[in-house]
């Protein structure tokens, strides 16, 4: 729903191709990530006054998770989908769409069809934070997402269907 929303032809090639969004998306709700983002990502190092010998560790990405919630995490999804927009459009097949969306970890350089490239994910993050979701509608994702079967409930679907149809 939030990528149809905010990214209509990339829901239209995923629909055209039969792709869920649990299909990629399960692994970093259950990891929020951190099987994917870097660590200079996750945590900044900044010193607390001169005088102490401490640092305090700031997670850019973890503080922004506290602050919106799951909010943020969904925005993260949005960002990086959207960032490999121009590597989805020649992809025309179920698999190669898959790998695309799963392979892509701060280590790994993509060698999908159209050459291969690094993910940057401060990029990410930054777009991430200024896109605009609706946290009701968060909530309703997060809240008929099924953990065991790790998709969503087929009431909760067929309820989107009549409603944006």
């Amino acid at each position: 729903m939030l990528i149809s929303n905010h990214y209509p032809s990339i829901h239209q090639k995923f629909q055209e191709l039969e792709i869920r969004v649990e299909m990629f998306c399960s692994e970093w709700i259950l990891s929020l990530f951190t099987n994917v983002i870097p660590v200079y990502i996750m945590v900044i190092v900044n010193k607390i006054p001169s005088e102490s010998i401490f640092c305090f560790i700031k997670g850019i990405f973890f503080d922004k998770i506290f602050e919106e919630e799951w909010s943020f995490f969904y925005k993260m999804v949005l960002a990086f989908v959207s960032s490999l927009q121009r590597k989805l459009y020649p992809l025309d097949d179920f698999s190669s769409v898959l790998t695309l969306l799963k392979s892509q970890n701060h280590v790994t350089k993509c060698s999908a069809k159209g050459g291969g490239f690094r993910v940057n994910w401060m990029s990410i993050y930054e777009k991430a934070v200024s896109i605009q979701i609706n946290s009701k509608v968060v909530c309703r994702l997060h809240s008929n997402f099924d953990l065991d079967s790790q998709r969503f409930r087929t009431s909760f679907l067929k309820d989107l269907n009549t409603t944006y149809s």
